[in-house]
């Protein structure tokens, strides 16, 4: 089991230069539901948080679409830090960043809290089960009150119950890449990271013990998005 190196500059810049379509052929649906949820919030709601906000790949998106948001990103990488500076080079003053764990939120200082809304898109997968439920937490205490949370993400599969029917839908995902893997590739792919995903079930209920009520919005394969609202 390997975990992905992102301190390492070799690393960060051949992930940052992959087609992500490859691994995730319905990615760009997802943002695009993200994002609009951020909108529907409206312009004037305060900073936002991204939590493993990686190469700013997502906030040059959000810049495009919401001319008025303020993103703080917060990454445990300073190699993926420095490629999001360089991408969002031409917005600033609308970003801010952090470097910071996720496996200890309690040490970081949050500038412009509380926050009208926090993400997170295919990160806290990377986290052991115990510090999400931490995560949610600390993101609870981090909104204001009715903010939301949204949280995009892999969840844990049940290939080897159902397998036929994961290849099929895998297969039909794949019409959308013009660099398709298989299944099976697939497969082995992500058996070979030691990564933490986690049940939709497993998710809510860290949620709802957290204090949010929350529920999914979105679920194909193995990809979840999830609302998260602080009553």
């Amino acid at each position: 089991m390997t975990k992905d190196a992102w301190e390492e500059e070799g690393f960060a810049k051949s992930w940052d230069a992959v087609n992500a379509a490859r691994d995730n052929p319905d990615r760009a649906n997802q943002l695009d539901l993200l994002i609009t949820l951020l909108e529907g919030m409206g312009p004037d709601d305060g900073w936002l948080l991204d939590l493993g906000s990686g190469s700013g790949q997502v906030e040059t998106l959000i810049f495009e679409r919401m001319p008025h948001a303020r993103v703080v990103c917060l990454d445990n990488s300073e190699e993926m830090l420095k490629l999001a500076s360089g991408r969002l080079s031409a917005y600033d003053g609308r970003y801010q960043q952090i470097l910071g764990d996720m496996n200890d939120l309690e040490v970081v200082e949050f500038p412009h809290t509380p926050y009208s809304a926090v993400f997170s898109s295919q990160a806290l997968h990377e986290i052991p089960h115990e510090s999400k439920q931490a995560v949610y937490q600390k993101v609870y205490g981090l909104l204001h009150s009715r903010g939301v949370f949204y949280i995009l993400d892999r969840i844990e599969p049940r290939f080897d119950d159902l397998r036929d029917e994961y290849e099929c839908v895998w297969n039909r995902l794949n019409r959308r890449t013009d660099a398709p893997m298989t299944f099976n590739e697939y497969r082995e792919r992500y058996d070979s990271k030691e990564d933490y995903p986690a049940s939709l079930d497993e998710q809510l209920g860290w949620l709802k013990a957290a204090g949010f009520l929350a529920a999914p919005l979105y679920l194909h394969f193995n990809r979840a998005l999830i609302a998260a609202r602080k009553p």
